[in-house]
Parts: C-alpha cells; sequence; structure tokens
C-alpha cells in the first residue's frame, strides 16, 4: 500500500482519453471531436491508435508495446507513442492518471 506522500507525489503514468471525444474518419485521417471544449483535432491512423488505447490500465510502454506487436515492430516505437501522448495531453484529448490510486 502507498504512503499519503507516495500518493501525493506520484508522477501519473496512466494516458485515458477524455469521455467526450468523438473519431470519425474523414478521407486519409480521422477527425476527433472534443465535445468538451468543441474543438476538433485531425489525427492520423496512428494517432487514432494510440488514443484508442488510452483506457487508463496501459502505461505508455505497454502500448508502445501492444503497437509493436499490431505492426510487428522492433523495437516498440516508445519515443513516438510518448511524443503522440505529449501532445495528445497538451491539447486535451487525453489526461494522466496513477490507476493504483483510487477516486472516492
Amino acid at each position: 500500500m502507498k504512503t499519503i506522500t507516495q500518493i501525493l507525489t506520484a508522477t501519473p503514468t496512466h494516458p485515458r482519453a477524455c469521455a467526450q471525444i468523438d473519431v470519425t474518419e474523414f478521407e486519409d485521417r480521422f477527425m476527433a471531436y472534443d465535445r468538451d471544449n468543441d474543438q476538433v483535432h485531425v489525427l492520423n491512423r496512428s494517432a487514432v491508435e494510440v488514443l484508442e488505447l488510452c483506457n487508463g490500465d496501459r502505461s505508455a510502454a505497454d502500448i508502445a508495446e501492444a503497437l509493436q506487436l499490431s505492426y510487428g515492430l522492433d523495437p516498440p516505437p516508445r519515443r513516438e507513442v510518448d511524443e503522440i501522448l505529449s501532445r495528445m495531453e497538451q491539447t486535451g484529448l487525453i489526461g494522466f492518471h496513477d490507476p493504483a490510486v483510487e477516486t472516492i
């Protein structure tokens, strides 16, 4: 069990997609509409796959490993996934949390 200090100082590690995101395919790209902020984001297929894997249970490393298996990559695309997650966090498409901390 974590102490209060560990909980308060922990860096959230597991990305979670915002609840109000609608993704629609449009030609060779995808439109992600953020209903909460009334914003549209244009994503490529890889970014959509990363977004779909952001369920709050997977870490960035887990997402990179899932893409590695999907595409037969070696090594896992960790740097690319980190860049995509960083951009998604900046635009509000995802947030990070610590799965060991439960919300009451």
